[in-house]
């Protein structure tokens, strides 16, 4: 409910009687009849005090009240000029209603209200003969016994209830049925002040012209005359009013009237007799519409309602004008809500009703027959009074959408009653009541919210009661029967076509949204869905959860868990999906990670031992109350795929159902994915907190159709993202040492990056780039000292930066520690060994220089390997006994293989200008041969290789491995990295042969091409080679940087080293063509 309004519950007081519910139709229906003839058993109507407390003077009733008794009273002007008065029909009857009035006020009833009514000086001081008949009630055959005398026509009833001396001179016409005269007539009224009702005589009249008796069906003749000589009377006598209905186009037996003359299949006696009827009532009678349109709120209001706030009503109708305002730059509004400000007057004229309640009850339900308009519309908003005070609803206002189905008498009202019984099952099962479709969709697409989609469907369900063409309700007709103030009509728009989606027989032709007591699409599914066996259901919504958490984004998928052994212990994320029949949970009792997933948290391998890497495992349950959706949803995939897959069936269907049902099963499979994620919604992970076991849990966001082009583990990702659980900020250098170093000293680069998935109270590390800049840094500003076992070099402050890997063998220590184990040097370079050589330098004397420069002791073969270098260079020369003319120089085998203690090293000149015969160098290859090892290991190889080179790297070929008990993991994560790689050209080439379990041979894969065309294929070949039972081969990502290449301190040669050390292949080979 809106803010700006009050409920109806504290502005509005029912009367009692609408209260206590279940109201009869003597309640409402008002019987002339029974008030003449059974006045004790016809209470609502025969007390005049309580009729008049709960009758509206409308203009109709007044202006037939002051015609009547104003010429009883022998008033002067139009009040008094009119011996016959016809009541015309408005709104299912206020006719009878008045000619009660009449009846009432003529017997001398005088209620309190009385002068809201008329001016009581026209009311009779003396007595006023009365008789009013209805024509239903007379029966011409065996007689009507009123005041103990029997009558057989119409004439004989008058005279029977103006009593004993009228019957007596008009029985001799009774009996033989033949209309008196007038001065009979005048003999019968015996000159008193009279008033003559004659109610339904289109009845009488078709009651008299069937009769099997020739003389009752002669006596049809007979009602014009006696007609026209009772108006004749009437005219001539200011002490006579007769008031007669007949039926007209807005009569609620018009169509009686109109049809009469076919029914007597061809006796042409009773449409003679009712036109001439009709001509008579026409010449000598005024017409009276004892209800306008405009007042049939009025009417409503004053029978169901003892009072009702003036204030809240205004309120309403500026809160509703403003609302109309507002919405009718994008509805095209209609109904009278086209003009915002008279509507605001409507709908607080109305209030606590809504225009469009009104109109729907008049104008749409008032076209079926069996609807009457004033009973019906009366008793129906009475079982909605009763059901709003009874339920805890309090609607601002009552509008078509606030009619509640799901009870049944307002339900049966409004269906069985008015013969639209196939529409009381159309309601069951789709919008009445929480087993109905709607409810399914206000439950799942709007929690917490108002229920659109069912007062959406409320409001085009009573518009589709009529059956006939532009039958159904368009967007003005269900916004204005559905919107509350502060709604947005695009939400209703949005509900139905929720609904539609599930509803059996709410369909939507472009234009109208319209029920029908014939089954919709969905219907057929849903009877296809039967025929699907539940084991298929299962093997396909468990292959389809299995499919929707592949591994992606770098986190690992681990899908249906038999034991903690399935989970590696390693420091890598993976996300748990449990198998739903293993363990679901309610969504009330979520909080509390379950015993199973603390189990998989704590423990790891076959023999249950203590999980080291608790921090490495985010798990993922089901929502018990999902389950069955998702099922349901891939059943009905299977049963859409069933329809579309046999052309025969699929034929027999209109051209319209069997495009839906295409469209349908085109969105099936989208909406299957979409049921995963709604069903995998409990999140649990690592936290530091004991009091929730240190499992934090989270749902994860509905997903929508945009979403699905994500996978559930990205989508997981960033809902851990979301929670400020993924690190996404450079990492501090002095927290970094104070958490996560094993000794205060001295620690390993890989027990940093082990300590992440170790502690659960720390953000995890997705981005392994945040630790290694956070390991420069520490090198560059805090003295830390990086030193890589492998190749015996040490990192620090003063030094180039290293390519830092996350191995156990690249080590970190302080400046200090790193000083006194003797780290800090760093191997000698080309440039060391041409800086070190003075006039007659030995091998032993360049080591010297070289620890001195370096500070660190070379190794002999690092000395040789730059000085071979330098010989190739053609800028060294090296003999291994004294230098003189004739000596021979040393090659590069000989520096490589000979003791460097007896060399002696010259520069070239200096061997030139000593007679040193130069060995000759063979040219420097443009090749750097393939490095292999774990990723880190080869990169840093090559690194240093293409460093020594000193010439620009033009191609970088990168190649890993899939081999049998391995399965394609290094493949995987070089894929990963493609993505990754600079804008530079880049081709893939894959060579893998794969067997698959339980088939025989194997399947062969040789692709060559771009890496954005392997990107696109990399979808469908990454499931097949993880579904394989052996694989065997290589996938080589080739690099071309063009003709000027690049340096290691390029920015495209630090991306390429970059990412493959953070994804970290277990073996990388890499070779590499220079300029």
């Amino acid at each position: 409910m809106s803010s700006a309004l009050r409920g109806i519950r504290s502005t509005c007081v029912p009367r009692p009687d609408v209260l206590a519910g279940g109201m009869s139709d003597n309640q409402f229906a008002a019987q002339l009849d029974k008030v003449v003839r059974d006045p004790s058993g016809y209470e609502v109507y025969s007390d005049a005090d309580r009729f008049f407390d709960l009758t509206y003077p409308t203009s109709g009733l007044k202006q037939l009240l002051a015609k009547t008794f104003g010429r009883l009273a022998g008033v002067a002007g139009d009040d008094g000029d009119h011996g016959v008065l016809r009541a015309e029909t408005s709104f299912g009857g206020g006719k009878t209603h008045s000619l009660v009035a009449v009846y009432h006020l003529a017997k001398g009833a005088r209620p309190a209200n009385v002068n809201d009514f008329l001016d009581t000086s026209l009311l009779p001081e003396g007595p006023v003969s009365v008789a009013a008949v209805v024509g239903d009630a007379l029966d011409p055959v065996n007689g009507l016994a009123t005041n103990g005398l029997t009558s057989r026509t119409l004439w004989g009833e008058v005279g029977a209830q103006l009593g004993p001396a009228a019957h007596q001179a008009l029985a001799q016409s009774d009996l033989e049925r033949t209309a008196p005269g007038t001065e009979t007539l005048r003999k019968a009224l015996g000159g008193r002040p009279t008033v003559i009702i004659i109610d339904e005589i289109a009845q009488h009249l078709r009651q008299v012209a069937e009769s099997g008796n020739e003389s009752v069906r002669r006596s049809a003749a007979q009602v014009p005359v006696f007609l026209k000589n009772l108006f004749e009377l009437a005219m001539g006598d200011p002490g006579v009013v007769v008031i007669i209905s007949l039926a007209s186009s807005g009569d609620a037996y018009a169509k009686e009237t109109s049809e009469l003359g076919q029914l007597l299949d061809g006796a042409t006696r009773a449409a003679t007799a009712h036109a001439e009827s009709a001509s008579v009532l026409s010449r000598s009678g005024r017409v009276i519409q004892p209800a306008t349109d405009s007042e049939i709120a009025e009417i409503l209001k004053r029978r169901l309602f003892e009072s009702i706030d003036p204030a809240a009503a205004k309120e309403a109708g500026e809160a509703y004008r403003g609302l109309y305002e507002q919405i009718g730059e994008t509805v095209a509004l209609a109904g009278g809500a086209e003009s915002p400000a008279r509507y605001g007057d409507a709908v607080a004229a109305s209030y606590p009703f809504h225009p469009e309640t009104i109109r729907v009850l008049d104008k749409r339900l008032g076209s079926i027959p069996n609807f009457q308009r004033a009973r019906g519309s009366l008793k129906l908003l009475a079982e909605v009074v009763a059901d709003l005070w009874e339920g805890t609803a309090n609607p601002e206002i009552i509008n078509v959408a606030d009619i509640n189905l799901a009870r049944l008498n307002t339900l049966n009202h409004l269906t069985i009653a008015i013969d639209r019984a196939a529409f009381s099952g159309v309601a069951k099962v789709d919008l009445a009541g929480p087993e109905s479709h709607c409810h399914a969709v206000d439950v799942a697409r709007f929690p917490g919210k108002p229920p659109f989609a069912t007062r959406a469907a409320t409001t085009v369900f009573l518009h589709s009661l009529e059956m006939r063409a532009g039958v159904g309700a368009g967007r003005s007709e269900y916004v204005l029967g559905s919107l509350r103030v502060g709604e947005d009509p695009e939400i209703l728009d949005e509900a139905l076509a929720e609904a539609e989606r599930v509803c059996w027989h709410l369909t939507y032709d472009g234009t109208r949204w319209r029920f029908h007591t014939e089954p919709n699409v969905n219907k057929i599914v849903e009877d296809g869905k039967r025929d699907i066996p539940s084991t298929r259901v299962t093997e396909e919504t468990k292959a389809l959860i299995a499919k929707s958490f592949t591994s992606d984004a770098g986190v690992t998928a681990v899908v249906f868990p038999t034991s903690p052994a399935s989970v590696p212990d390693e420091p890598r994320l993976r996300v748990v999906a449990f198998d739903y029949d293993h363990l679901s949970v309610e969504g009330t009792s979520s909080a509390t990670a379950p015993p199973q997933v603390v189990e998989m948290r704590d423990r790891a391998g076959a023999a249950g031992s203590l999980r080291a890497y608790r921090n490495a495992v985010v798990f993922v349950v089901a929502d018990t109350g999902a389950v069955e959706d998702l099922k349901d949803r891939v059943r009905s995939q299977l049963a859409l795929e069933a329809l579309v897959t046999e052309p025969a069936r699929l034929a027999t269907f209109a051209k319209e159902v069997k495009t839906r049902v295409r469209e349908m099963y085109d969105d099936s499979g989208l909406n299957a994915r979409i049921a995963v994620t709604r069903c995998y919604k409990h999140v649990y992970y690592p936290v530091k907190d004991a009091s929730s076991n240190h499992l934090a849990h989270r749902e994860l966001p509905a997903a929508q159709k945009g979403d699905t082009a994500k996978s559930v583990i990205r989508t997981i990702r960033e809902l851990l993202v979301n929670e400020g659980k993924v690190r996404t900020e450079p990492i501090p250098t002095n927290w970094l040492r104070q958490r996560a170093w094993e000794k205060p000293e001295s620690t390993t680069t890989k027990k940093i990056s082990d300590w992440f998935w170790r502690d659960q109270s720390a953000l995890l590390l997705l981005d392994p780039t945040l630790l290694t800049d956070a390991i420069k840094k520490g090198i560059a500003n805090d003295g830390w000292v990086y030193y890589d076992t492998l190749t015996e070099k040490a990192y620090s402050a003063t030094s180039a930066t290293p390519a830092v890997q996350l191995v156990d063998t690249a080590e970190l220590y302080t400046a200090e520690e790193a000083a006194a184990k003797g780290v800090l040097g760093r191997p000698p370079s080309l440039g060391d060994v041409l800086a070190s050589v003075s006039p007659a330098t030995t091998g032993p004397a360049l080591r010297a220089a070289l620890e001195a420069r370096c500070q660190k002791e070379p190794t002999k073969a690092q000395v040789a390997d730059q000085l071979a270098e330098a010989f190739r260079q053609g800028k060294l020369v090296v003999t291994d006994v004294t230098p003189a003319a004739g000596v021979k120089a040393l090659g590069v085998k000989e520096i490589r293989e000979r003791s460097l203690d007896g060399f002696h090293i010259l520069t070239k000149a200096e061997a030139d200008s000593l007679g040193v015969q130069s060995a000759v160098a063979k040219p420097a290859s443009k090749r750097i041969e393939a490095k292999t090892g774990q990723a880190g290991v080869a990169l840093s190889n090559f690194r240093d290789e293409l460093m020594d080179k000193g010439k620009p790297l033009v191609e970088m070929r990168l190649t890993v491995r899939a081999e049998p008990g391995r399965g394609p993991q290094d493949i995987d994560l070089l894929g990963m990295a493609v993505a990754q790689m600079p804008k530079q050209p880049a081709k893939v080439t894959i060579d893998v042969a794969a067997s698959m379990p339980g088939l025989e041979g194997v399947i062969e894969i040789r692709l060559e091409g771009d890496k954005a065309k392997y990107q696109q294929a990399s979808s469908k070949l990454g499931p097949l080679l993880k579904a394989a039972e052996e694989i065997d081969g290589t996938l080589t990502l080739t690099l071309d940087f063009g003709e000027n290449g690049v340096t290691v301190t390029d920015n495209a040669f630090s991306t390429v080293d970059s990412v493959i050390r953070g994804l970290g292949p277990s073996e990388l080979t890499v070779e590499g063509t220079l300029a």
